[in-house]
């Protein structure tokens, strides 16, 4: 869901002209982890060499749609004073650290429960699943005899690093 709304705002939202073309004065990146920030300021960096179009720049950027580790990546050109400025805003998804469930140990194996879910320990981590996770468990568990179960997933999720916004 949240990679169709990115594709759409980067294929609808054009910041300059269609035709116009511009080379990148400076760059600016913000995310929420130390080591995304880098990454991506190293490999767009050679953008700042090239003469590019709106929909050049589209094509260079699209790529990181598909990279499971991001959330959310948005940017924005501006002109400024002192030329061209990208901005990219990055958010990384966490990763799953422990996927645990509160049932009475007689009951279920619980170990057979987290082959139900579409996530494992040590991927990172699509809240968009949570639902379809929480439907299958359930389903799972009243197969198995446990009358209304009530299934609420919890995840210890925690980012590569330290969060904190980086400029």
């Amino acid at each position: 869901m949240i990679r169709v709304l990115l594709t759409t705002f980067i294929l609808l939202i054009p910041t300059l002209g269609w035709s116009k073309s511009f080379t990148i004065k400076s760059i600016s990146v913000n995310c929420d982890l130390s080591s995304v920030c880098k990454r991506f300021e190293d490999k767009l960096g050679s953008l700042k060499k090239e003469v590019l179009t709106p929909s050049k720049l589209r094509n260079k950027l699209r790529p990181y749609l598909f990279d499971n580790s991001i959330a959310t990546f948005s940017y924005e050109v501006r002109e400024t004073s002192i030329g061209i400025v990208l901005k990219i805003i990055v958010t990384s998804r966490k990763i799953i650290n422990d996927i645990s469930f509160e049932i009475e140990p007689d009951t279920i194996n619980s170990g057979g429960i987290k082959n139900l879910l579409p996530y494992y320990e040590g991927e990172y981590h699509n809240p968009d699943l949570d639902g379809e996770a929480e439907a299958g468990i359930s389903k799972f568990l009243i197969d198995a005899g446990v009358a209304d179960p009530k299934v609420q997933i919890k995840q210890v999720i925690t980012p590569r690093q330290v969060p904190g916004m980086m400029k």
